[in-house]
């Protein structure tokens, strides 16, 4: 459950986020110093009317405006109560940072995505880190043998509802390790269907800092499994690697 300071607009939820701010007004605060370098979100907050709650049954001017950077710009984390500050339904995917959502969703408090490849594993590295609610670890495949076509899939624990697929990486070009082209796929019950092909990818950093791009779906679709057919990718080191994957 996030929590939220009226005077000071301040929140916090426990984890993965919880270096997250939002200031009345002002803009997105930089991570702490252990955690610079990642994919932080910067700008004004762009919070409907900050400044106006008088108790904490009155939070409606901290809700993100139409506009606000920080919609659908959270991470996808497991077991997280379903709920905001303000027991507004969370969405499946990626919500909004802060304590309150400006939409409602379907409210699911449920396990994370669980992640497969065919590609195998490298550096000790598991699937699991693509899915784990942190764009801080990363899924690597050995750095030997890569072949393409190869497939990483996430089957979700109840149907979602997809209009965009949400890759993190670093190093991403240059002396990278980005996938560049990839077919979207969705799952309709008894196979495969390709919603975008050949999807390509660039990545503009080949630093430590976490990159994101996201994967438009020509129309939204409800399913319970999503498949990245991955057919280029930088792997100057041999590998590909991939810090997060989510939807919106």
């Amino acid at each position: 459950m996030a929590r939220l300071s009226v005077g000071s607009g301040r929140w916090k939820r426990p984890g993965p986020s919880a270096w997250h701010a939002l200031g009345p007004g002002q803009p997105l605060p930089r991570r702490p110093r252990a955690r610079r370098g990642k994919a932080a979100v910067t700008g004004d907050s762009g919070l409907t009317s900050p400044g106006t709650a008088k108790s904490l049954t009155d939070l409606s001017g901290y809700v993100p405006s139409a506009n606000s950077p920080v919609i659908a710009a959270g991470i996808d984390i497991a077991n997280d109560g379903g709920r905001d500050a303000a027991g507004t339904a969370l969405p499946s995917g990626m919500p909004d940072l802060g304590g309150l959502q400006r939409s409602a969703g379907p409210g699911r408090d449920e396990a994370a995505p669980t992640a497969t490849t065919t590609f195998g594993n490298g550096q000790s590295t598991s699937p699991a880190a693509l899915t784990d609610g942190s764009d801080y670890t990363s899924w690597a495949s050995p750095s030997t043998g890569v072949t393409y076509p190869g497939t990483i899939t996430l089957t979700f624990p109840s149907r979602r509802t997809v209009s965009e697929v949400v890759l993190a990486t670093h190093f991403g070009q240059g002396q990278g390790q980005g996938i560049t082209k990839a077919d979207v796929q969705t799952w309709d019950g008894s196979s495969w269907v390709t919603r975008a092909a050949d999807a390509q990818i660039t990545w503009t950093g080949n630093t430590a800092t976490v990159e994101r791009r996201s994967l438009r779906l020509p129309s939204a679709v409800a399913t319970t499994g999503v498949r990245l057919v991955v057919k280029a990718a930088n792997h100057t080191w041999g590998n590909l690697s991939v810090n997060e994957i989510t939807t919106r």
